[in-house]
């Protein structure tokens, strides 16, 4: 490589900047997860963009060193080597000290600038010197960048094969199972549930085969514990997930259990955040479809410049990051047809699918066409605009579950397959003056849609009354597939509702636990500064808020609004020592070993 003695070596001066940026990245995220190791046995895994930044910074700054030599071509009086050193540098040091969280813009801008003015100097400078590690370190640089990203495509690929190998036989008998969750769904925005907009008419027609249970409730208001339970049959404080820790290896998922007995398994996750195989929630799955392609490319862009993995991402602005990762989001059409096409390659054994769909969670996500269906009749109500959207982004969702079921529905094809339909967690739209989910226990985050439909097995055009509990959803489906596993999922088949029916019931059958972790970087949240937990039993719903000391208690049966707390009532009072005897740790334990017995 002769030396930087002309602009026109741009191009690859560029390339060679983006590919160090980034490889350094790179380290710096395994860095920082080897240092999370320590702290906590399960953090939450690297994601999946980050082993395609040195590939994409490499053409990103590739590019940019292009435009570079274009415009000194032109302009050669004014764009010299010492202007294409400075303006690289400048980026490449933006680009990393993004990373850092918590340093203001105008920060990096001021330390880029003068760590750049110094490098492009040195540049300058020493050209032979440049050309000399250009020359011993751009390939491999180019060799680790296509190898990362390689793996990243190739990796899962790979496994899914050498794990589909080492498949037992599977039963011939064995039924389908299908695990759909609607993410952030809550029971109450749901005409099939009794909501006056026609938000869900195909889930009203479902429900005409199915189970529907009125009143499901979540064991979590988010999602990553939420889908741990369903996983595992777990309360969120057995399980390690958490903000920042991932669902580790103690307890046997449902797609682990479903392998060891000759199913392929597969899951088809829209929700890059808390649903993708960072989680943990991908074991046991042969195949785990968690991002798009545009994803892989750029990374999580969304919330923060240091989760994003491309240095297009960080340099770019705040708009410009939300509109990447509105390209790159996972809509219901494109998980319907990424669970289709892997389905149509796995017929000649059964299959456990689990699709997670993202729609309904903000920023709520349908097309134009769909945008008018729910405007507000709540003038002046709190968070109306959202609502409508929500609304809109549920009927959006309910017509693709719809497109799905129709393409599934060839001869036979559901006859053998148990179909479950929940959410994880609600959402809430100014309710106590609460917005979102993850920060209360309130019903609206608790209440979820729960539908079971296996033809034959599962009686058709049933409405259960009792509160149940997501807990149980594992052991269910167990009990549906007719697998007796010596590791016994924790609950109970929630068959015992449908299966004896001659004492109509509106209380549940146990007592029904939620519960939330202190919020993380969340000052204003209701459990900011500390854990919450609520207990459904007796007609009532009793909500312990520990790091606000404070207690509160609603009809369950006849407030389904929670609009009034009834604590301070006689039936309160006479019912809150019971209640607190509950939430003990001690306490909430027995109650679980109980009901799994």
């Amino acid at each position: 490589m002769r030396e930087f003695r002309s602009q026109a070596l741009a191009p690859l001066l560029g390339l060679w900047c983006g590919l160090l940026t980034g490889t350094i990245a790179l380290i710096v995220q395994f860095g920082l997860l080897g240092i999370a190791h320590l702290t906590s046995p399960s953090p939450l895994g690297l994601e999946v963009g980050w082993l395609n930044a040195p590939l994409i910074d490499g053409a990103f700054f590739g590019g940019v060193g292009f435009m570079l030599y274009f415009a000194a071509s032109r302009l050669r009086w004014l764009v010299s080597f010492r202007t294409v050193a400075f303006t690289l540098c400048f980026l490449v040091f933006v680009s990393l000290l993004f990373l850092i969280p918590g340093i203001a813009e105008y920060s990096v801008v001021l330390l880029a600038g003068g760590a750049a003015f110094q490098a492009s100097r040195a540049m300058t400078t020493h050209q032979a010197a440049l050309a000399r590690v250009c020359r011993l370190t751009l390939p491999w640089l180019l060799v680790m960048a296509i190898g990362s990203a390689t793996w990243n495509v190739g990796g899962p690929w790979v496994a899914e094969v050498t794990g589909r190998r080492a498949l037992p036989a599977a039963s011939t008998q064995a039924p389908n199972v299908l695990l759909i969750v609607l993410d952030t769904v809550r029971a109450q925005s749901l005409s099939a549930y009794g909501y006056e907009e026609p938000t869900t008419p195909w889930l009203e027609r479902f429900a005409k085969n199915a189970v529907l249970f009125e009143h499901a409730l979540s064991t979590s208001p988010w999602t990553l514990p939420a889908h741990g339970t369903l996983f595992t049959g777990r309360m969120p404080r057995e399980l390690s997930t958490d903000w920042e820790s991932a669902l580790d290896g103690a307890y046997p998922t449902l797609a682990e259990l479903f392998a060891a007995r000759g199913y392929v398994t597969g899951g088809f996750v829209a929700n890059y955040d808390y649903a993708s195989t960072r989680t943990g929630l991908d074991r046991g799955f042969l195949r785990y479809d968690d991002h798009t392609g545009l994803k892989g490319v750029f990374g999580h862009t969304y919330d923060s410049r240091t989760r994003t993995s491309s240095s297009f991402g960080r340099i770019g602005t705040a708009r410009m990051r939300r509109i990447l990762d509105a390209w790159s989001r996972k809509d219901a059409p494109y998980l319907n047809r990424e669970f289709l096409n892997w389905l149509a390659h796995h017929d000649e054994r059964p299959a456990f699918a689990f699709l997670n769909y993202y729609d309904a969670h903000s920023p709520y996500s349908y097309p134009d066409s769909y945008d008018a269906k729910f405007r507000s009749k709540r003038t002046g109500a709190r968070g109306e605009d959202r609502l409508d959207a929500y609304e809109a982004s549920i009927a959006f969702l309910d017509d693709q579950l719809r497109d799905l079921f129709q393409q599934l529905d060839r001869p036979d094809a559901l006859r053998n397959t148990v179909v479950i339909i929940t959410s994880d967690h609600g959402e809430q739209f100014g309710e106590h003056g609460v917005a979102r989910h993850g920060n209360s226990l309130y019903r609206q985050v608790l209440e979820v849609p729960l539908l079971v439909a296996f033809p034959g097995v599962v009686p058709a055009g049933e409405r259960v009354g009792e509160a149940v509990s997501l807990r149980d959803v594992a052991a269910t489906v167990l009990d549906l597939a007719g697998i007796d596993s010596a590791e016994k999922m924790p609950g109970q088949s929630l068959r015992r509702y449908w299966a004896d029916r001659a004492v109509e019931r509106r209380e549940p059958l146990e007592p029904i636990f939620s519960e939330v972790s202190a919020a993380i970087r969340q000052p204003q949240w209701l459990n900011s500064n500390g854990p919450m937990v609520s207990v459904v039993e007796n007609g009532l719903h009793y909500i312990k808020n520990f790091g606000r000391n404070k207690e509160e208690m609603y009809d369950f049966l006849n407030d389904p609004a929670e609009t009034r707390n009834v604590i301070d009532a006689p039936r309160g009072q006479s019912r809150l020592p019971h209640f607190r005897s509950r939430i003990g740790p001690d306490a909430i334990a027995g109650a679980l070993q109980e009901v799994s017995r």
